[in-house]
């Protein structure tokens, strides 16, 4: 799935949205801080414990602090990071396998998965897959195309390392990733006033109204 990236104009940021939103509810609190010079802080945070949380697992996916720049774009609000520094995959082992089409592992130096990437299909890549626990498996018995195949990065499309999967060439590969020092993301959130005493921000397949508390977070 091929997303479009917006060019956004830092020049357009109005100073009269900086300030702290928050709202609270079934236990979370979301604040939004804008800052004046162009950069935000979200936070969502747990109060107690959450109803609808089922494990440990999820209360750590409902709860997480991020960074970055905010744009205004019209009533749109846009939250984003852009990293400096360029990521790099390496190719560590690649081998003939005749037990599958395609198996491919991708992990950081540290023997972690690597978040945030993904196998790409075709030059055009716009058909991903994502590695579960670092790899990507595709069966001996399952329908494919051979070809080329790109490793991306999910939050920006990058194409960072390109290989060719095809008959009695390896289908086996293995590679490391050295993040950038941030993951990029674009969100895109709303004024819901013109008098910036409100912002709707998504929350899962949902969203929640920010109400304008004041200039500084605590």
């Amino acid at each position: 799935m091929k997303r479009s990236r917006l060019r956004l104009d830092r020049s357009r940021s109005r100073p009269c949205f900086a300030g702290l939103y928050r709202c609270s509810g079934e236990g979370i609190t979301i604040s939004l801080r804008l800052d004046a010079n162009g950069r935000f802080e979200q936070r969502f945070e747990a109060e107690k414990v959450v109803p609808n949380a089922s494990s440990d697992a999820e209360m750590k996916d409902l709860l997480f602090v991020r960074t970055g720049r905010w744009q205004i774009e019209g009533s749109a609000l846009h939250l984003f990071a852009r990293p400096d520094r360029a990521p790099v995959v390496t190719l560590i082992d690649a081998k003939r396998d005749s037990s599958v089409r395609m198996r491919m592992e991708i992990r950081q130096a540290n023997g972690r998965p690597a978040s945030g990437t993904a196998v790409a299909e075709g030059e055009a890549a716009n058909s991903y897959s994502e590695p579960e626990e670092g790899v990507v498996l595709v069966p001996k018995d399952a329908f494919w195309t051979p070809g080329r195949r790109w490793i991306v990065r999910m939050g920006d499309d990058l194409k960072m390392f390109g290989f060719d999967v095809i008959e009695a060439e390896p289908k086996s590969f293995r590679f490391r990733y050295e993040p950038s020092e941030v993951e990029p993301f674009e969100d895109e959130a709303y004024i819901a006033d013109p008098q910036a005493s409100a912002i709707g921000v998504a929350v899962g397949t949902g969203g929640a109204l920010l109400h304008r508390v004041g200039l500084k977070a605590k």
